[in-house]
């Protein structure tokens, strides 16, 4: 609720498509998660599309 109150929804919503980023790091690196490249394509595209939003706002 902190964060809405700072930011416009349509810039703190897709922030949260960033816990599957945050999620899979973790996972790779703590839980010995395999990653392939078809993981990272897709992460690599949530990334893109979290800045589309965000500069689109």
């Amino acid at each position: 609720m902190v964060v809405l109150s700072k930011l416009d929804v349509t810039v703190a919503y897709p922030l949260l498509s960033l816990g599957y980023v945050i999620t899979t790091v973790i996972g790779y690196y703590f839980l010995n998660e395999s990653v392939n490249t078809l993981k990272v394509a897709g992460l690599v595209f949530i990334c893109i599309g979290i800045i589309c939003v965000s500069k689109s706002a």
